[in-house]
């Protein structure tokens, strides 16, 4: 079982290894941006000044080499009380100040939960949006209650809800990182390069169940690796697991890929422990999610009075967003939605049957067009991959310029959009990028196989995150949440850096 359990390790390692070392080298010479004043989502590829992050990163890696012992010595408790303030006052005043109104797909949601709350289910029609994007039930059934108790201003009660979601992933983050490691200075440097996870922050705006749904998600997986390190209340914590990445698999559906990655995760430690009892997470969260999964659509059909039935199986196929994820792209990026997908739809007559044989036989064309020149297949995936991970705001700056009523307001937030400030914070996440990728890539080289399996959760998420939409449609703002995951990643793997130079001097 240990052998198999290292086999496991080596095909995580041979994959996250590549993917990190990728976006390290990348986001080094490459920055994807995308001007808030266009309206369109075009992303613009510029060259990072190189010869400025590279002195940043060492006068960084010089900085908390020479601080280590005073970083070590730090209260952690008190120091993520402080960055949890920080975060509730930072994006408090973001909402408030940016004005941020919802939009496209979010605009689209809420006005769908309002109108199926007043009895108008015209969008379960074929070519309305729930009749085409019926796994965005979840997040609408979750904002109707709060229409009933806030009207018109629901968008920005759950931006208020998202200040203290925010709050909760990094004080979950926080918890998983103190259960992967004991060493103070990597949990007192990951607190600290918190504070600089500025597009985290940002997205408290953003109403579209990515915080929702990534709060849910590193819930469930405090709970998860609980069960895997301690026997005491196993099935509790399992329990509570299942219930928190159902949930979080309801409002995204992306968060599959976590579940996924859980699961693999369980077997990893079950080989490990061999406590059978692990195991449960797998056939429990199966029967949760297809349960909960069935129910919303019941609900729904229950709702409407038979006005429309089987609305499980309505929508257009996930086939149509991979064949537009597979497609040049002159107007955005390569595979971004540009709209392909509904249009197709309606003019296949909205028939999930045709538009998905329609999709495969344009996905077969791609795949044809990749297999006869490898070198536009690289440079096609090289565009897609850059545009969606190498964006250092990954989105969070044009979402909230384009539904924002900055203009004429507040003279700082249009600067913060257009002018010096703009180029100031932009250029701060691109170091933090920076550090972030190559902190991460370091900490997977050189902890390499004695990384415990528990550790290696979040480079499973990466590699399921990061070949899902090497297919699937893309955009900037899916990436966050991998990026997220990745700064205890980075502190671990500044602190093994720092180690061994410290054991290569000591030996000299």
């Amino acid at each position: 079982m240990k052998q198999t359990l290292n086999i496991f390790k080596i095909i995580v390692l041979i994959f996250a290894i590549p993917i990190l070392l990728y976006l390290s080298i990348g986001s080094l010479f490459i920055n994807a941006r995308l001007e808030v004043s266009q309206v369109s989502e075009k992303t613009v590829f510029v060259h990072t000044l190189w010869f400025l992050l590279l002195p940043a990163l060492i006068i960084f890696v010089a900085v908390i080499y020479k601080l280590k012992d005073k970083i070590s010595s730090l209260n952690t408790g008190k120091l993520a009380k402080i960055l949890i303030a920080y975060t509730y006052v930072f994006t408090t005043c973001w909402i408030i100040i940016a004005n941020v109104h919802e939009g496209s797909d979010q605009g689209q949601v809420f006005k769908a939960a309002q109108q199926m709350l007043n009895g108008d289910f015209s969008t379960f029609n074929v070519d309305g949006y729930m009749g085409m994007y019926p796994f965005q039930l979840g997040l609408a059934l979750l904002y109707q209650p709060f229409f009933l108790l806030f009207g018109n201003t629901t968008a920005f009660v759950w931006q208020l809800i998202n200040v203290f979601l925010i709050c909760f992933i990094q004080f979950f983050l926080y918890k998983i990182t103190c259960m992967m490691t004991d060493d103070r200075f990597s949990i007192n440097l990951f607190l600290i390069l918190e504070f600089l996870d500025i597009p985290l922050l940002l997205f408290v705006s953003f109403v579209y169940g990515t915080i929702i749904g990534h709060s849910l998600a590193l819930t469930a997986l405090f709970f998860l690796m609980k069960a895997c390190k301690n026997e005491e209340h196993t099935i509790l914590n399992i329990l509570a697991s299942v219930f928190f990445i159902t949930f979080s698999a309801l409002v995204r559906n992306n968060n599959l890929i976590i579940i996924i990655a859980m699961c693999i995760l369980v077997i990893g430690c079950f080989l490990d422990s061999k406590r059978g009892k692990l195991l449960l997470f797998i056939p429990l969260v199966v029967i949760s999610f297809s349960i909960s999964h069935k129910a919303v659509f019941e609900y729904y059909e229950w709702a409407c009075k038979g006005q429309y039935t089987n609305i499980g199986s309505y929508g257009q196929p996930a086939a149509l967003a991979v064949a537009m994820g597979l497609s040049e792209n002159d107007e955005l990026a390569n595979g971004w939605f540009n709209g392909y997908t509904w249009d197709k739809y309606i003019e296949l007559g909205c028939d999930p049957k045709v538009a998905e044989e329609f999709a495969i036989e344009r996905i077969s064309e791609s795949l044809g067009r990749f297999a006869a020149s490898p070198s536009y297949a690289f440079s096609f995936f090289a565009e897609k991959l850059n545009s969606m991970w190498l964006n250092p705001d990954f989105q969070s700056l044009w979402n909230s310029g384009r539904h924002g009523n900055y203009i004429g307001e507040s003279p700082v937030i249009y600067n913060l959009y257009y002018g010096e400030l703009n180029i100031l914070i932009e250029s701060i996440m691109s170091i933090v990028m920076f550090i972030i990728y190559l902190g991460s890539f370091l900490y997977i080289l050189l902890g390499n196989k004695k990384i415990s399996w528990q550790n290696m959760i979040f480079a499973m998420i990466l590699i399921g995150g990061f070949l899902f939409h090497l297919f699937w449609e893309a955009k900037a703002q899916y990436t966050i949440v991998y990026y997220v995951i990745l700064f205890p990643y980075a502190a671990m793997g500044y602190s093994l850096l720092i180690s061994k130079h410290d054991k290569r001097q000591s030996q000299h």
